[in-house]
């Protein structure tokens, strides 16, 4: 199980920003993480991939970001840890 208390607020917007930088394609691949299918992490009138941008968050928190295949996604994975720092996920 994943100790999201160590990710707070900070560490996402440094993933927003990593992510930025180097735009989805080039951030996905980095982190080997496909396209968000249902939940879309919304920052600034833009749309992130919410699973990519916890996961990579996660690093900036600890030194190392989760793969694709150590947490889950969706309403009761990434996207309630994402609301719960205070952020925006659109789903179904």
């Amino acid at each position: 199980m994943v100790a999201w208390d160590q990710v707070k607020h900070q560490h996402v917007i440094a993933a927003i920003g990593e992510y930025d930088r180097l735009g989805q394609e080039e951030f996905l691949e980095k982190y080997h993480f496909g396209r968000a299918r249902q939940y879309v992490l919304q920052y600034s009138g833009r749309g992130y991939d919410s699973k990519a941008i916890l996961g990579v968050a996660y690093g900036h928190a600890t030194g190392r970001p989760l793969s694709a295949q150590e947490f889950s996604g969706g309403r009761y994975g990434a996207a309630k840890v994402l609301r719960e720092l205070g952020f925006t996920v659109s789903g179904p």
